[in-house]
């Protein structure tokens, strides 16, 4: 995980033995600094430093420091590191910037998952970040999102302008699918199982305020379909993402909320083979206090038209309906989705609650499903075991996760 924000950092945090900061505010601040790479200076952030410089060591004036240099860098991350000054009881506080990149290429580093009903899946990502110029490269195995397991590569170019606000380049991948029996079994239309799927497209993505992120592409993708006779089409779509994260404090209240809303369509106009809409929106709100959290997750979506079975929404896997799995929802996934997560952690033990349905409109009933479970998290590491709620035989599910 990301290092914890300041409040909880400075108050479990000691370094080279020094005592409690948050408790001790003795200490005073020799120096800060600003760690921005080959990015250019804000016109407002020696100011924000110096409001630091030569006072005192406390979890609110470090966090107010992060909450003004994420405004003027609305494209990074912020962190800090804290060393011995070169006084007695003093310290130097370094703050570095990192660059937050949410694109269609969904880099989440080295991850590393295993679920007992649908076996390991990972993937292995690098950013090359030479200034302004991002090259994105990366390999995965994948049983957990979709219907399919798909395996390949995957990589990209981008790069940054307007101080970071605004980016443009493209993205690729040459992905190989393997099919669960159960899948193999239920499909009996020309959107039948395919055998490899390629695409590369444009992006721009841009920051048009803080928080939100706005995202727009293409993405031309060729299908080879095994079943009912091989065949291959194209499926060329114009998509767009909205995304807001606002992070906010009241009192000892740390709240963070992460929504979206993403459009895909595939259209004729594209010169598209298949032609479909698709609409989802998700949102979590964590509210967090100490070493306790509290967790609440929701999604919904709609899918119409023509689309290959990589577009359907899939519920059973390690993060919705933890506890069931995905074949036993909707073998073939749904054109229709809602789900809702409620989650409390507490020192690094999780406990979690599920409910959601996964339908085909016009041809099965919506149907909720629930589902219980528990485990730990530390750091990048987490172990849960979930129950689907349901009558007869019930099948825990054991899943772990490691990210790196």
């Amino acid at each position: 995980m990301h290092r914890l924000l300041a409040l909880a950092v400075l108050g479990a945090a000691s370094f080279f033995g020094a005592p409690d900061l948050n408790v001790n505010s003795r200490y005073l601040v020799e120096s800060a600094e600003l760690n921005r790479g080959k990015r250019p200076e804000s016109r407002h952030s020696a100011e924000i430093l110096r409001s630091l410089a030569g006072s005192r060591v406390t979890a609110e004036a470090i966090a107010e420091v992060e909450r003004r240099l994420r405004r003027e860098y609305p494209c990074c991350t912020v962190r800090h590191e804290m060393e011995r000054g070169s006084r007695p009881e003093h310290v130097r506080i370094t703050f570095h910037l990192e660059t937050r990149r949410e694109t269609a290429f969904d880099r989440d580093g080295t991850r590393l998952i295993y679920h007992s009903k649908q076996n390991w899946s990972w993937r292995l990502d690098a950013d090359f970040d030479p200034g302004r110029h991002h090259i994105l490269a990366g390999v995965v195995t994948d049983n957990n999102s979709l219907m399919e397991r798909y395996s390949g590569v995957r990589g990209g170019y981008f790069a940054d302008f307007l101080d970071g606000r605004m980016s443009a380049g493209f993205e690729g991948h040459s992905y190989r699918s393997q099919w669960n029996p159960a899948v193999l079994s239920r499909v009996h239309d020309r959107l039948g199982y395919y055998r490899e799927r390629r695409g590369i497209g444009p992006q721009m993505q841009f920051l048009p305020a803080p928080g939100l992120r706005v995202q727009a592409g293409l993405s031309f993708e060729s299908i080879d379909f095994q079943f009912p006779a091989a065949a291959r089409l194209s499926s060329h779509v114009a998509y767009t993402t909205l995304r807001f994260v606002r992070t906010w404090e009241r009192g000892s209240f740390q709240h963070r909320l992460n929504a979206g809303y993403n459009l895909r369509a595939a259209t004729r106009s594209l010169s598209s083979d298949l032609a479909y809409s698709r609409h989802f929106a998700d949102a979590r709100y964590r509210l967090r206090q100490g070493r306790q959290s509290l967790i609440l997750t929701g999604q919904a979506g709609r899918l119409t038209g023509d689309a290959p079975l990589y577009e359907r929404f899939v519920l059973g896997n390690t993060t919705t309906l933890r506890g069931w799995n995905k074949y036993d929802v909707a073998p073939l996934g749904g054109n229709r989705v809602v789900h809702g997560g409620v989650e409390y952690r507490t020192h690094g033990v999780r406990f979690l609650y599920d409910i959601g349905a996964n339908w085909q409109a016009g041809v099965a009933h919506r149907k909720a499903r629930h589902s219980l479970g528990a485990g730990f998290i530390k750091g990048g590491t987490t172990v849960v075991l979930a129950f689907p709620l349901r009558a007869g035989n019930v099948s825990p599910v054991l899943f772990m996760g490691w990210e790196f």
